[in-house]
């Protein structure tokens, strides 16, 4: 399937709260009152256009809420530029914040390491499949997220592969395996076929701003906790204002030494106010993780989440889509991994 213009057939189903009300800044630019901390870049918002502005407690004119809304901890912060957005809210009963990113407790932060069976139950490995000798061979091209039981969020550029991804692999671990066991307990992974894609209306074969993608499976699958689970969408006014300081990268990526590894693997990613050229629109993610590794090769597609505190439960969020890797994953080439901003893409 050729990409194709941006249409109005996604109908995934989300949830929206908000919390927060609205207001108006003297540039007129829209947003909402909401605490500093929750302010999407708020040092960026304020210093980009007061270069020598120091907090002392008083915000500029521009950015202060109402006098009835307003407080110390407040300021009028602007929602992200939805106006191109891949994601709709729609029909929103079918998906809901209590059946999504569910964990136990906030997710520990280690670097590189092997996950654990069924630790990101969202996970999607984007397949392709070919006959060598005779024999047929599955090749993973890109990584992806479970967001429905029937659709999945990965890169754009996954398409523009030479081997384009004909199918997805969920509920995977270990590659290596067709069982993947804890203990006398053991599960299989679940495959379906690509039904449809669709790419952002504005991709144009590069990595970055615009490089996501929704997948339709040609099937619905089966919800099943801590195997294949969807991960949260940062839907509430909450999310889709916060720009997390750390964020954990997963998937099936190139790893330091070279060597694709069967077993999901996670890192966590820390992201950068200092962002090189490659990486300055508002709509992208740049992270590095603190030994200088970045996602790589294989990673592409798959997320970068964060453990929020949802209720009486931490639930998981997609806050990035991985547009891309570099060819060496090396700690000490410095690269900065680049990703992009899944709440820039919902309607």
């Amino acid at each position: 399937m050729e990409l194709s213009p941006l249409k109005p057939l996604l109908a995934v189903a989300l949830l929206v709260c908000f919390a927060f009300p609205s207001c108006t800044r003297a540039d007129n630019v829209s947003g909402r009152c909401v605490p500093m901390s929750l302010c999407d870049r708020f040092g960026d918002l304020v210093l980009d256009r007061n270069p020598n502005f120091k907090y002392n407690g008083s915000l500029p004119d521009a950015y202060k809420c109402p006098s009835d809304t307003s407080d110390s901890t407040s300021m009028c912060c602007a929602q992200p530029d939805t106006a191109h957005g891949l994601i709709r809210y729609a029909k929103a009963w079918k998906l809901r914040l209590d059946k999504c990113g569910l964990i136990g407790m906030p997710h520990r932060v280690l670097a590189g390491e092997e996950a654990d069976v069924g630790e990101f139950p969202w996970m999607a490995n984007l397949m392709f499949f070919w006959l060598k000798n005779s024999k047929s061979i599955k090749t993973t091209v890109c990584s992806g997220t479970l967001i429905h039981a029937q659709y999945v969020l990965t890169a754009a550029h996954c398409f523009k592969l030479e081997f384009r991804p004909t199918f997805v692999r969920l509920g995977e671990h270990d590659l290596s395996r067709e069982k993947d066991c804890v203990e006398n307990e053991c599960v299989e992974y679940i495959e379906y076929v690509i039904k449809n894609w669709v790419a952002h209306e504005k991709y144009r074969g590069l990595k970055g701003q615009y490089d996501i993608a929704l997948v339709h499976l040609n099937g619905t699958a089966e919800i099943i906790v801590d195997r294949i689970y969807p991960i949260c969408l940062p839907v509430t006014t909450q999310w889709l204002m916060m720009k997390p300081s750390d964020l954990i990268a997963s998937g099936w990526g190139l790893t330091e030494s070279g060597r694709y590894p069967d077993v999901l693997r996670f890192t966590t990613m820390h992201t950068l106010k200092d962002r090189p050229y490659y990486c300055k629109k508002e709509q992208m993610i740049c992270a590095r993780g603190s030994k200088g590794e970045t996602h790589c090769r294989g990673d592409s597609g798959g997320p970068l989440q964060r453990a929020v505190p949802y209720g009486d439960r931490y639930r998981m969020v997609l806050f990035g889509v991985i547009s891309g890797g570099v060819n060496e994953c090396s700690v000490e080439d410095k690269s900065v991994g680049v990703s992009v901003s899944v709440a820039y893409h919902i309607k």
